[in-house]
């Protein structure tokens, strides 16, 4: 597995704000290590706004857009554009989020553990801008922990998410 190579799998659909979502994706293209690979899919139409970015986003060779005609939810565009990747390392991005500058460095580190399947990490949430509201949603880091807490919830904030491809499609 080639450590710099991989794959940023976003959605964006109607509702989203195109300012919140240009500055989303601008947050993946400025990280210290980039991704080979992003791949957008819009969730049905999404108006002028967010095609207006779409547009402007499709002339970067990294970025592939997938149009569906019709909105089908996040799980299924999700799922489309880790099946359409080409690397085997997929990290998470959501469509009104904002990464820190070395989101990607920090965990493809992690993935020179050849145990390690799948990373997370924890967010800031926030309103307007990043720090508005003080909040650090944070996860187990530990493997009991993370064990006992998914038998209830998901014990990673899926927007964190990079995992190895191969791992995704064993487990269905």
């Amino acid at each position: 597995m080639s450590s710099n190579c991989f794959t940023v799998v976003m959605s964006v659909y109607h509702a989203d704000c195109p300012m919140l979502f240009q500055k989303a994706v601008d947050s993946v293209l400025n990280q210290t290590v980039k991704p080979t690979e992003i791949i957008i899919v819009a969730d049905g139409p999404v108006g002028h706004g967010i095609d207006e970015v779409l547009k402007n986003l499709s002339i970067n060779d990294v970025i592939k857009v997938i149009k569906m005609d019709e909105n089908r939810g996040l799980a299924f565009t999700r799922k489309l554009a880790i099946s359409e990747s080409s690397n085997e390392l997929i990290a998470v991005m959501d469509s009104d989020d904002v990464c820190v500058q070395d989101r990607f460095e920090v965990q493809i580190q992690e993935f020179s553990n050849e145990n390690t399947d799948v990373i997370g990490g924890w967010i800031e949430e926030f309103h307007v801008y990043p720090g508005d509201q003080g909040v650090i949603r944070k996860t187990p880091i530990d493997y009991e922990s993370i064990y006992r807490l998914g038998k209830w919830r998901n014990p990673i904030n899926h927007v964190t998410l990079m995992f190895k491809k191969s791992s995704y499609d064993k487990v269905g």
